[in-house]
């Protein structure tokens, strides 16, 4: 990371700052010029410029927007990926491939080159508030001095344990880690995709994709299904796999991905004012139907125009089932028996009177980002200090690792850091 003048903060307040400079490379750590610890308040003491590829997709170093010439779609990746996909390929050429993550189509060597050449966009700012460690949080951005000064995310504390589920996933007191604004990794945009991934559950089905792939449908739409393919496997049917769209042409382990959501604007228009729709969400969960039921309602002229997300995430909670009775939640556990499969994971169902037109636009499919114990052998050979699981944190000792979960240098690596090492948090506006 780069500092950045300090706007706004008092004179006196940075003044107690002691100013020094750290440059770290590889493997997902960062490079900081930055400042020492100050006040423990919330007080905004720094900001600074992020670089590295190991917090994506939260926060980005330069990077630069890929358009796949077949689906249309623009993928960011960071600038330091994209000269060693271009390495690469320029050695590897032709039994190496580097393809769209969305639509599997090719990423000429010509194409990432006119990419790089281009301005790209620039890295993200955060502001550094200094902070007692008493006041860290599991999900806080911190900074912290180790090997370097560095980024990570805190997911386990001083008294917590880390383990390993049977999928090398990370557990915390035997629990997957959950905390607000969990990031979210891009799976399927359906309006970058022609034929759909969706398809309706009956036939004939009321449900009608439209020339600007948006879904019509009149009265109750019935399910309309999901179902994943993936690209790198002959556009086969499969689960979704915790891929991740940035990390072109690096060579990486994928798991199957936990914490699904759908997201879509709704419209809806209807002769009687005002009226309700009902938007039903199913979820194929470890072999598990889970259902969402939310009812939204239109203006008084008889317009209903909204966002709608849905998401299952762990740990898995009570659900939105309101006004939905029994009898409701069985008949659809009848209806998609047998179609809601870890291949075909997601379904929706609008449920409108007879003669609502419903409009379904820019239909997404997400994934939370799913924090493992590193497997590839192309990282960095196991270090004497990696931790040994199960770990019980200390008093004083901290649990941390990076968004991008594949490249990412963290404590998986190097072990726990502890309360000296802190320099501060980073501030919940990270733009």
């Amino acid at each position: 990371m780069t500092h950045l003048p300090p706007g706004g903060m008092q004179r006196r307040e940075f003044a107690i700052l002691s100013a020094r400079a750290f440059i770290v490379g590889g493997g997902g750590s960062v490079a900081l010029l930055g400042c020492g610890k100050g006040p423990t308040t919330a007080t905004v003491v720094a900001s600074y410029r992020v670089a590295g590829p190991s917090m994506n997709p939260t926060l980005w170093d330069t990077s630069q927007m890929i358009q796949c010439v077949n689906c249309g779609l623009a993928t960011r990746v960071d600038e330091g990926l994209l000269r060693l996909a271009i390495e690469h390929l320029s050695i590897s050429q032709p039994t190496t491939r580097v393809v769209c993550w969305h639509c599997g189509a090719p990423l000429l060597l010509s194409q990432l080159r006119d990419s790089l050449s281009g301005p790209g966009l620039p890295p993200d700012q955060v502001n550094l508030q200094a902070c007692d460690p008493d006041e860290l949080t599991i999900g806080d951005v911190v900074v912290f001095e180790n090997h370097g000064v560095q980024i990570k995310r805190v997911l386990a504390g001083p008294g917590q344990t880390v383990s390993l589920d049977e999928d090398v996933r990370l557990l915390i007191d035997d629990q997957r880690p959950a905390f607000k604004d969990l990031p979210q990794v891009a799976v399927d945009i359906d309006q970058h995709r022609e034929p759909s991934r969706w398809r309706a559950a009956i036939v004939p089905s009321n449900w009608k994709r439209d020339r600007d792939r948006s879904w019509i449908a009149t009265g109750d739409s019935q399910w309309l299904i999901y179902e994943h393919r993936s690209v790198y496997r002959g556009d086969s049917p499969l689960r979704v796999l915790d891929d991740y769209p940035g990390n072109i042409g690096v060579q990486r382990d994928l798991y199957p991905a936990d914490g699904l959501s759908v997201q879509f604007q709704l419209s809806a228009t209807a002769q009687q004012t005002p009226f309700d729709v009902i938007v039903w969400t199913a979820f194929c969960s470890a072999g598990e139907l889970r259902f969402q039921r939310k009812m939204m309602t239109s203006d008084q002229q008889g317009c209903l125009v909204a966002m709608s997300q849905h998401s299952l995430s762990h740990p898995i909670n009570e659900y939105d089932i309101v006004n939905a009775d029994q009898e409701e939640l069985l008949q659809a556990n009848v209806e998609l028996t047998g179609l809601l499969l870890p291949q075909h994971p997601l379904g929706i169902r609008i449920v409108a009177a007879d003669g609502c037109m419903v409009r379904v636009r820019d239909l997404r499919v997400y994934r939370d980002v799913v924090y493992r114990i590193a497997t590839r052998s192309t990282l960095p050979k196991r270090r004497v200090d990696a931790p040994r699981f199960p770990l019980i944190l200390q008093k004083n000792q901290w649990f941390l690792v990076g968004d991008n979960v594949p490249l990412s240098i963290d404590s998986r690596h190097w072990g726990v850091i502890e309360n000296p090492q802190l320099i501060g948090r980073v501030a919940p506006e990270r733009r």
